[in-house]
């Protein structure tokens, strides 16, 4: 999502389809009307990039996924807020290398050599 060295949000495709309903293959863009610096357009291909992907809809059973990914952008994008995501992967994180293990130590501010 992006060129290189434009330092722009990432959205996986698991992100994409959380949000966005494009289960039919539908060929659209979920940034139109947002263009790099030298007014090329993000979406690569014009005709696809005049057609912005649809969001589920309120009452569509994934609408509660993409609310979650919406929180995860840090509400209204864009932004600069990427504290829910770092809070979310920080809880995961710490349950995934914590799992089946007792008496873990933090990690040491320095390594000493001995």
């Amino acid at each position: 999502t992006g060129r290189p060295g434009s330092f722009e949000r990432v959205m996986l495709n698991t992100d994409l389809c959380l949000a966005f309903n494009i289960d039919r293959n539908t060929q659209c863009c979920t940034r139109t009307g947002s263009f790099y610096p030298d007014n090329q357009d993000k979406c690569i291909n014009s005709a696809i990039a005049r057609r912005q992907c649809p969001f589920y809809r309120e009452g569509d059973p994934r609408f509660e996924a993409r609310d979650s990914v919406q929180e995860m952008l840090g509400g209204s994008y864009p932004n600069e807020n990427n504290e829910p995501f770092y809070e979310a992967f920080r809880e995961g994180w710490r349950k995934a290398t914590t799992v089946g293990q007792t008496n873990l130590l933090s990690l040491a501010e320095t390594c000493e050599f001995v």
